[in-house]
């Protein structure tokens, strides 16, 4: 989860937004993901760049998620992409405390932090794009996408949300008019 509580690829994806049509990057440099990755709780092991790949996967990710919210499925460039990020080695679990009532472990791997950054990122749209298909709603509720991510109008459901309730309706992503 994300620092505020909604998924992790949802605050990824919204490390760009725009503002009076000016992007805005969140995530420019490796101290911007330094920073990025300690607000959701994320140690920054290893920093070697990668920013570029990042800023393609989160492209990616937006465009995915922009097609769920509209009721289509991803393209496979998207899941191609994303794909490739899960198949990233993510490292492994090791024991680094035995000796508590609760063993303590710690995740130790080689990858540098875009690679683990693009890996945590995918897992979380893989996990949220799964529970959302498998809904047995009439459209897909998007709960954790803001105004920052900005959907054309003219990719809304005819009257935005298609859901039967207020509450449900309320969690859809706010639909903006194109720049």
């Amino acid at each position: 989860m994300g620092a505020d509580g909604q998924p992790l690829f949802v605050d990824f994806v919204n490390t760009l937004h725009w503002y009076e049509g000016v992007p805005i990057e969140l995530i420019g440099t490796d101290a911007d993901l330094a920073v990025w990755l300690a607000e959701h709780g994320l140690l920054a092991q290893r920093l070697d760049g990668g920013l570029a790949a990042l800023h393609v996967l989160r492209q990616h990710a937006r465009t995915a998620t922009e097609a769920l919210a509209t009721g289509r499925m991803p393209t496979a460039a998207d899941l191609d992409a994303l794909n490739a990020a899960l198949g990233a080695p993510p490292g492994r679990l090791v024991l680094v405390d035995a000796e508590t009532p609760r063993p303590q472990f710690a995740f130790q791997t080689d990858a540098d932090d875009a690679v683990l950054t693009a890996f945590r990122v995918a897992l979380s749209f893989a996990t949220f794009s799964s529970q959302a298909i498998d809904s047995a709603s009439s459209c897909v509720p998007i709960p954790a996408v803001d105004s920052r991510l900005r959907i054309p109008r003219s990719m809304a459901p005819a009257g935005g949300a298609t859901c039967a309730t207020a509450a449900i309706a309320s969690r859809h992503v706010p639909f903006a008019d194109a720049d």
